[in-house]
């Protein structure tokens, strides 16, 4: 019981958190989208992205980003594990205009898991399963964030061979 009230606590702040952030800053269209290269950035830009698999939390807060207008990149780990309520929650928000990104199958630190496995072993233990996931629930992603946003120049040569953008 009282997991859930700090659960619901959190959405609380988070949501509070982020009405303040597009009242004070404005939004621009998510820039991982497929049509970011149409958008409009002269007036600036705030760009909402989320990170790992809390998808009832980021649906919960689909109706501020509408009444706001404004559009989130949602970086998915453990894409093998989503349930089916996940993956609808999931396509909703990419209905809603929202982007649906990869944050690796098992958030696993890429310099890290590079340095002692290889980034070939990287890429195949984090990269291709999660794509693979994410591709088979009905996404394509095209966008890439790193777990702890840890990278280097050997991992971003590896990742924008398979990704648009990274970050």
């Amino acid at each position: 019981m009282k997991a859930k009230h700090q659960m619901k606590k959190s959405i609380r702040i988070s949501t509070l958190l982020l009405i303040a952030i597009i009242t004070i800053v404005g939004t621009a269209p998510s820039l991982f989208a497929e049509d970011a290269g149409k958008a409009d950035l002269s007036g600036g830009a705030l760009v909402l992205t989320f990170d790992d698999a809390f998808v009832s939390q980021w649906l919960a807060a689909a109706d501020i980003f509408k009444q706001y207008d404004a559009r989130a990149t949602f970086f998915v780990s453990n894409s093998d594990r989503l349930s089916k309520q996940q993956i609808d929650s999931l396509a909703r928000l990419r209905k809603e205009g929202h982007t649906i990104g990869c944050h690796s199958l098992r958030h696993r630190k890429a310099v890290d898991f590079a340095k002692k496995h290889g980034i070939k072993k990287y890429l195949q233990s984090e990269i291709t399963p999660a794509v693979k996931a994410l591709r088979a629930a009905g996404f394509s992603p095209t966008a890439f964030a790193y777990p702890n946003s840890q990278n280097n120049e050997e991992t971003d040569a590896a990742l924008l061979k398979i990704f648009r953008h990274l970050r």
